[in-house]
């Protein structure tokens, strides 16, 4: 079916806005794009049959994936909320209380969310504490909703952080002034400073955009040369993030796939026009399971056995919901 005819225009324009946001990361997308659902399903207006109505939400979901992609957050959460729907799914349920069962089960979802961050928040500040009990020095880039979920726990034990700027949007200036406002000796560096600050770290904390099944994490450019740098000065690396940014192994070859990405809009970089001259800006760069030094996630510290395992759970369930959709 066509999207003009499927989908509802404001429906539409919440999937248009979704593909366009380069700034937001997975946790805020897949939000988004469980609250589009559950629009969408009240806004549903095909044939009044639960057969129908069930094609409506697998094909809008669907798109809602593909809106972004490598964003397994969205997927995950997304093929998670309708699989428990629809094994409660009866067809003799009315119309109202389709509806009112999808959309508690969302509220659900975006609950749990929300309870992961806590606890991933708490399980990682306990971790940093025992490997590093006295004044630590520590090092991000770029804004992480995990990140901030761990250090935020840690406001009054005397932290150094070191805040890289992630270029071109600057969405690190962000974390630093909430990490100063928390209480942090915060220092903000420019990315291209991220190997002189490695010389002396306790360790590097870093959130995920996306988990490939061989653990090889997907985020913010400039991640791979700080865990290059960190590993040739023995500083530890740990990625915060929540279970569900894992790519599900239906959608990974027997290696790591080369990440696809476009140029965003050169004006970031650049604001005015040099003939000759071609500018790349690329939002996200792919760093190696083993430069790595685990994941720290609301089910405790991970490593590459547990990312596979839940790998193939997600696989397993997004088979249920999408079927032959990819």
């Amino acid at each position: 079916m066509e999207d003009s005819s499927f989908f509802p225009p404001e429906i539409l324009l919440g999937l248009r806005k979704l593909a366009g946001d380069n700034t937001h990361g997975s946790a805020f997308l897949a939000r988004k794009s469980l609250e589009l659902l559950a629009k969408g399903s009240k806004s549903y207006a095909g044939p009044a049959s639960a057969a129908e109505f069930r094609q409506y939400l697998v094909a809008l979901a669907w798109r809602l994936c593909m809106a972004q992609p490598s964003m397994y957050a969205v997927s995950n959460q997304l093929a998670g909320v309708l699989d428990r729907f629809f094994d409660s799914f009866t067809k003799s349920a009315s119309w109202t209380q389709l509806t009112g069962k999808l959309e508690k089960i969302i509220e659900n979802q975006q609950r749990r969310s929300l309870q992961e961050l806590d606890s991933l928040g708490e399980k990682g500040a306990v971790l940093l504490v025992e490997k590093f009990p006295g004044r630590a020095k520590l090092i991000t880039l770029s804004y992480s909703e995990s990140v901030l979920a761990v250090l935020r726990r840690l406001s009054d034990r005397g932290v150094e952080i070191s805040v890289a700027e992630a270029r071109p949007l600057r969405e690190g200036v962000s974390l630093a002034e909430k990490l100063a406002g928390l209480g942090f000796e915060v220092t903000l560096v420019t990315d291209a400073m991220l190997g002189l600050e490695t010389l002396g770290a306790s360790c590097a904390l870093v959130g995920a955009d996306s988990v490939t099944r061989e653990g090889t994490l997907i985020n913010k450019a400039g991640t791979r040369l700080l865990a290059l740098s960190a590993k040739m000065d023995q500083v530890p690396v740990y990625c915060c993030c929540q279970s569900c940014k894992i790519q599900p192994a239906a959608l990974s070859g027997p290696e790591s796939p080369r990440l696809e990405q476009k140029s965003r809009p050169p004006h970031e970089v650049l604001r005015r026009k040099i003939e000759g001259l071609e500018v790349r800006n690329l939002y996200f760069d792919q760093t190696e399971y083993f430069l790595i030094s685990g994941f720290i996630t609301e089910l405790g510290f991970l490593r590459q056995r547990e990312i596979q395992s839940l790998s193939e759970e997600f696989s397993a369930i997004q088979r249920r919901v999408f079927g032959g959709a990819h």
